[in-house]
Parts: structure tokens; sequence; C-alpha cells
């Protein structure tokens, strides 16, 4: 998002609150949820690519609209992105190394990490 759209939803974040928006985040998520049952029963069916098509970009537009919601939630209650980062890195780690032990990989994750910073 460009630098005028996120001082625009900054200041709609301040304007209507943080009840408000956690309130509104909620019902974007539920239809986030709606949107990705859709993609799963339409790539699970014989569809056509115009069926493909539009329950993804349908998913596009909910996954935007929760995204947008949640920079609104993390300037009203302070979250930087230093902070997000870190739990979602500890989110990634811990999944890696789950998925990692269920899949029998050799590499769990240090390796990845290592070669980044190579």
């Amino acid at each position: 998002m460009d630098t005028v759209h996120k001082q625009m939803n900054i200041s709609i974040a301040k304007a209507l609150g943080p009840e408000s928006q956690l309130r509104q985040l909620m019902e974007e998520c539920g239809e986030l949820i709606t949107a990705a049952n859709k993609v799963i029963r339409v790539y699970k069916k014989t569809s056509t690519v115009f069926e493909r098509v539009k329950v993804r970009r349908n998913l596009i537009e909910e996954a935007g609209d929760v995204i947008v919601m949640l920079n609104q939630i993390m300037h009203l209650l302070s979250i930087t992105d230093a902070e997000l980062s870190e739990i979602m890195e500890m989110k990634v780690d811990r999944t890696w190394q789950r998925v990692a032990a269920e899949k029998g990989w050799e590499s769990c994750g240090s390796d990845v990490r290592d070669a980044e910073k190579s």
C-alpha cells in the first residue's frame, strides 16, 4: 500500500476507534474463512477456469480486507512491525519443526536461515 493510502487507513482507524475496528476485523475474518472454503470447494470439483479465477479473486479481496483491518488495529494498539515479525518468525519456526518431523526432512530450519545469511 502506498504512503497516501497508509495515512488514509490510519485516519480511518483513529476516527472509528478500536472497538469498532476490532468488530470489523472479526467480520472480515469471517468473510475470509468463507472465501477460503469456497476456493477449496471449487478447486476440488470439476470447475471452469472462470470459476477458479472468480473464487481466487474473491479470496484476494477478502485477504486484502483483513490486512487493511489488521494494519488499523496494529496502529490503534501500538503493535510494531518488529513485534509482529518476531511472532511470525516464531510461528514459522515452530511449524517448520513440526512439518520437518512429519515429512522426515533432515533440515529443520537452521540450514535455511544460514543460507539466507550467506
